[in-house]
């Protein structure tokens, strides 16, 4: 089983989202929420703080909240682990696996090419 953890980062009635550059291997082209995979010996929140700070340059403080959706990517079974992150530090500075970043309300995400587990949070009404 596969780990990613993800930050719902919230400014306002807005989430952040990234846009994963088009020659990402996976889901190249997809706007996703910042985070990824857990390194060897990494705990679930330290791992998504690192993650987040190397894709988004932000320093986030973790909350206790969590989603946890399943699926499969490309055949392997994959956990999200997707906290809600209110406090937060720094200015957005994107990592070369991301060639864009927006703050969006959930009305114009659900209009977007988003990664499919985000579909799962908006089904049952996680991001709000």
């Amino acid at each position: 089983m596969q780990i990613s953890q993800k930050a719902l980062i919230k400014k306002s009635d807005k989430y952040l989202i990234l846009l994963r550059s088009d020659n990402h291997p996976v889901f190249g082209g997809y706007w996703d929420l910042p985070g990824g995979r857990l390194e060897d010996g990494e705990e679930l929140e330290e791992g998504l703080k690192r993650e987040v700070n190397e894709e988004t340059s932000l320093d986030i403080d973790v909350s206790d909240r969590i989603f946890k959706p399943e699926m499969t990517v490309f055949d392997k079974p994959t956990t999200f682990y997707v906290y809600e992150i209110a406090n937060y530090s720094g200015a957005v500075t994107l990592s070369k696996d991301h060639s864009e970043f927006r703050w969006v309300t959930v009305k114009e995400l659900k209009k977007m090419l988003i990664f499919p587990y985000i579909l799962v949070l908006l089904k049952h009404h996680i991001l709000k």
